[in-house]
């Protein structure tokens, strides 16, 4: 066993026996009880994730219906995800407290200043936030130290890590560019440097739309599809501008008329029942991301605001054309 090797094990020993000392000494209740007692989580309005020690912050704030991030200009934030960590918090429940002197704080990382990550909740922006926690390290896979604020006592929780609650605000926005499913488009265009094409579905295949009707690869456009409808933000830019995020001249523009139904009232009932409807969709592509290589901004139609996308995703809409689709002729005998 050489020098490192040795020094990690001193360090692992010196670790449990921390723990071991510090559970020995720790009081407080010795069956599960709720973290944070009483919280109302459909009342939160506001949401701070912050990594202390490297000064970053991401704030999500609820607005009308949904999520967004006060970081980028109020960008559309992941309600889904953010949901299910306020869902987490709520959970939350703790035994015995693991150490209860302030002096162990750094220890397990959940110091003010230094902690893994700290979580905020208000249910009045304006008021105390409601819930106010300190994430530190984890003890094993399921387990992680945390402390509320307010209090000395370090606790272990499940289901909840330091991971979860990063705060690059990249891991909180709404990634999601295209909301349909391949088999819901119906029609497509693509513009892009090799000019512009139309193709529509017919009855199970995929035919030009330039009039002449010409067969295309009904798999070669499914496969198509299957990439762009999976297309996924890096990161939000901010408030849409057309000159500088270079959608003046976009590289790129993608056309979904996509199936959607609607709701209609049944003739002399009170019932609804769902009636064809088409929603179109647009992706513009504009230029690339200054002093970020390999991104570029990008926009989809109802969106006031720009993304950002690795240029890699990008390739079949940058390269792709009608003749892309075309039937693979088998060569003869």
């Amino acid at each position: 066993m050489n020098r490192m090797q040795l020094g990690l094990l001193a360090l692992l020993v010196a670790q449990i026996a921390l723990i071991a000392v510090c559970r020995s000494t720790a009081s407080g209740p010795t069956t599960p009880e709720a973290l944070f007692p009483g919280l109302d989580t459909n009342s939160i309005r506001k949401l701070s994730i912050e990594e202390p020690a490297d000064k970053k912050v991401t704030t999500l704030v609820r607005a009308g219906g949904g999520w967004t991030v006060a970081e980028a200009d109020g960008f559309p934030a992941d309600a889904t995800r953010i949901d299910q960590l306020i869902e987490t918090l709520q959970r939350l429940q703790v035994s015995r407290a693991v150490v209860t002197n302030k002096r162990y704080h750094e220890a397990f990382a959940v110091e003010d200043a230094k902690a893994n990550a700290r979580v905020r909740a208000w249910t009045d922006p304006a008021a105390d936030p409601v819930l106010d926690l300190l994430v530190g390290s984890s003890s094993n896979y399921r387990a992680t130290h945390v402390r509320r604020a307010s209090d000395d006592s370090v606790y272990e929780v499940r289901d909840l890590a330091a991971y979860d609650v990063r705060a690059d605000r990249g891991s909180w926005i709404d990634k999601a560019l295209i909301d349909a499913a391949p088999d819901q488009v119906r029609r497509l265009s693509l513009t892009n440097a090799h000019g512009t094409f139309e193709i529509e579905r017919g009855d199970n295949s995929w035919r030009a739309a330039d009039g002449s009707g010409a067969a295309l690869d009904t798999s070669k456009v499914e496969a198509f599809l299957g990439t762009v409808t999976n297309l996924r933000l890096a990161d939000a830019s901010g408030v849409l501008d057309e000159v500088v995020q270079g959608f003046v001249s976009a590289t790129a523009t993608l056309r979904l008329w996509v199936a959607k139904p609607a709701l209609i009232a049944a003739e002399g009932a009170e019932a609804e029942t769902p009636a064809a409807g088409e929603s179109e969709i647009v992706i513009r592509v504009g230029s690339t991301v200054a002093g970020r290589e390999g991104e570029r901004y990008i926009t989809r139609s109802g969106l006031a605001y720009a993304g950002t996308i690795w240029e890699g995703s990008l390739t079949r809409l940058f390269e792709d054309r009608i003749q892309t689709f075309a039937p693979t002729v088998e060569p003869g005998p």
